[in-house]
């Protein structure tokens, strides 16, 4: 009977413990543009980086770097488009048509 008391408090005591793991690669040690000091970033950066994010060929029109601080903190980076959109909805990029 105390044989069978043991083995009933080795098997309480045996407990599965789960750990997670994230195995994570950099992809890119760019800073993020809105993220640099305003006065740090050459034009050529903002034109460059709008291009790519936004799969466009033209430069934007203009640009606006702009950073609240309060209750709320950010820091933005506003494009005006170089040219106007098409009314055609498949030309749109749909992964930034939202943005």
């Amino acid at each position: 009977m105390k044989h069978n008391q043991r083995d009933q408090d080795v098997k309480k005591k045996n407990k599965t413990v789960s750990e997670k793991y994230w195995d994570w690669e950099l992809v890119n040690e760019t800073k993020l543009i809105w993220m640099k000091n305003s006065k740090e970033v050459q034009k050529e950066e903002y034109d460059e980086f709008y291009k790519k994010t936004f799969n466009e060929f033209l430069d934007p029109l203009a640009y606006a770097y702009f950073s609240t601080e309060g209750e709320v903190e950010f820091q933005s980076v506003l494009y005006i488009l170089g040219m106007a959109l098409m009314n055609n909805e498949e030309i749109v990029n749909p992964r930034t048509k939202n943005i």
